[in-house]
């Protein structure tokens, strides 16, 4: 099991190669399909893929320039499964990926999930750090999901090999999670018995920052930046790149709502077109991550 970051451009061409050269048909998750119900609230299956970063990192890529629905679900570097909720409630996904042993720490268990709901519409949910492994898999939660047709597409960050993982969906107020430890001193007990706690959203992320000019900014070597989060998030960090060369780092604590940043330049910069890049995670094995694109004037 292998995993590497590509340039982008070799990213994308590589990825494009992946998703148009196979002639095979894409490997279905075992079973295929799963329903999903109040009498019935849990379904399970698990899937192989290989090669499936390439087709990834061509997925976040478009995601990122807004155009996600043009990247396929590549043969054999994509699986599939169709999932029928009978009872619109409260809908629980979640999707491992092995450890990986590499120098990086583990980096390989990451997944990118894209689902489509009922009416067509999609979604990306992503982790760019550790947080997708069989003993803490990444968890996606929808409240009170439209009962109807979903695809759940997977992908995941190994290229060579074929790659197995593992997958749920569950309906209602079932736990998918482990049971909670108990509080440690000055952290606040878990709920209890019948307080009824509201699970929590799928999380985004999304980033507002001016370009200006590149002078003034050479001036403070500081680009100021506003993360906005959909819920309360342990950490978030922000990357300033030019090309793929960072040129520019910032990072927050803990905070939900929005919150400004500071991301302190390693170099001078020059007028064009550079990439903001914003990750967030709750510390809980969901993330976020959002890219959008920053022009400098001279």
């Amino acid at each position: 099991m292998n995993h590497l970051a590509l340039p982008r451009t070799r990213g994308i061409l590589l990825a494009a190669g992946v998703v148009l050269s196979g002639a095979t048909a894409a490997v279905a998750a075992t079973p295929e399909n799963g329903t999903v119900s109040k009498a019935s609230p849990k379904v399970t299956w698990t899937g192989q893929v290989s090669n499936s970063y390439f087709n990834r990192v061509a997925l976040l890529l478009a995601d990122a320039a807004g155009q996600s629905d043009t990247v396929p679900c590549g043969p054999q570097t994509c699986d599939t499964f169709k999932l029928t909720v009978a009872d619109q409630d409260d809908l629980t996904i979640t999707a491992d990926a092995p450890e990986s042993t590499s120098s990086t720490g583990g980096a390989g268990s990451q997944v990118t999930l894209r689902i489509t709901k009922p009416d067509g519409s999609k979604e990306l949910h992503t982790t760019d750090t550790p947080g997708a492994s069989p003993e803490k898999p990444f968890i996606v939660k929808f409240k009170k999901a439209p009962a109807g047709e979903w695809a759940i597409e997977y992908y995941n960050y190994f290229y060579g090999g074929a790659i197995d993982y593992n997958a749920s969906a569950t309906l209602g107020a079932a736990s998918t999670a482990p049971a909670p430890a108990s509080p440690k001193p000055g952290e606040a007990p878990p709920p209890t018995p019948g307080s009824n706690p509201q699970p929590q959203d799928g999380l985004s992320v999304d980033v507002k920052a001016s370009g200006g000019s590149a002078k003034k900014l050479n001036k403070s070597r500081k680009l100021g930046a506003t993360i906005t989060v959909s819920r309360a998030v342990k950490n978030a960090t922000a990357i300033l790149k030019s090309g793929k060369k960072v040129v520019g780092k910032g990072k927050l604590g803990a905070f939900s709502g929005s919150k400004k940043v500071t991301l302190k330049l390693s170099k001078k910069l020059k007028a064009g077109k550079y990439s903001l890049v914003v990750s967030a995670s709750d510390g809980a094995g969901s993330s976020a991550t959002k890219t959008v694109a920053l022009k400098l004037k001279k």
